[in-house]
């Protein structure tokens, strides 16, 4: 059994034999990035690591390329290694959107969603100024994986700088629905209907949620109909329809 000295060695002796044979086709870019993607696709990621660095030194302002020694940085559990790369992107502009997007994809190729998740953390954590761009695509990520309280957070923050904006405001009542928040939910589509009478999620929503009250206490059929009714004039469905008929009686 490998001593733990041991197993840093081997690490070591296989970086500087990656780095070494990185060097020997420096001036053969397209080799180096085959070499990099048949270590990456194996797991080998140490090598892959000594590759991608090579390949940034060739071309540092390939996002693509930091996406994937971003990940790799990840899956060696080095975060500093991380922000080391997002600093070197951005000090040669690459727009930081490019760099989210790689890392993304190369994330969620590898099933490690949650990576990419961790990863905006890290550089939010870092770069408070870029805190709002990072809030938008942690929504984004979040509405993908229908995660309720990530959701609600990040909508919320997104509305403190947007107040009447439809999409934030939909997304956060679609948290609070999929949490079980029903009534903080159908607050929130009544205040869609403040910023946009005619929003027909909003009007379906609540017009199906009173439906459903009115099963049991009658008094809610009429506030029902309203919404139903207002959703109908919009996009008339069979649906429709036969729930503004069934609350008439007929």
């Amino acid at each position: 059994m490998l001593t733990g000295i041991e197993r840093m060695r081997r690490c070591l002796v296989t970086l500087a034999v990656a780095w070494a044979a990185a060097m020997v086709f420096a001036s053969d870019y397209g080799t180096i990035a085959m070499k990099a993607d048949r270590f990456f696709a194996q797991k080998e990621w140490m090598s892959a690591a000594a590759m991608f660095t090579v390949m940034l030194d060739e071309q540092p302002r390939n996002a693509d390329t930091y996406g994937k020694a971003i990940v790799t940085a990840g899956m060696r559990r080095m975060p500093a290694e991380q922000s080391q790369l997002m600093d070197r992107a951005l000090d040669y502009h690459v727009p930081f959107d490019s760099v989210f997007s790689a890392v993304e994809r190369v994330s969620f190729s590898l099933g490690q969603t949650s990576m990419y998740e961790d990863f905006l953390n890290l550089v939010k954590h870092d770069k408070p100024w870029l805190g709002r761009s990072i809030d938008a695509y942690l929504l984004r990520y979040y509405v993908f994986r229908r995660n309720a309280d990530g959701m609600i957070r990040c909508s919320e923050k997104m509305l403190e700088g947007l107040p009447d904006d439809v999409n934030f405001l939909s997304i956060l009542a679609q948290g609070l629905l999929i949490k079980g928040d029903f009534k903080g939910a159908m607050a929130t589509y009544e205040r869609i209907l403040t910023v946009s009478p005619d929003n027909y999620e909003a009007l379906l929503y609540l017009g199906n949620y009173y439906k459903d009250r009115a099963e049991a206490d009658g008094s809610y059929a009429a506030r029902a109909r309203e919404y139903l009714v207002k959703a109908q004039a919009i996009r008339d469905t069979p649906y429709l329809a036969a729930a503004i008929a069934r609350l008439d009686g007929r």
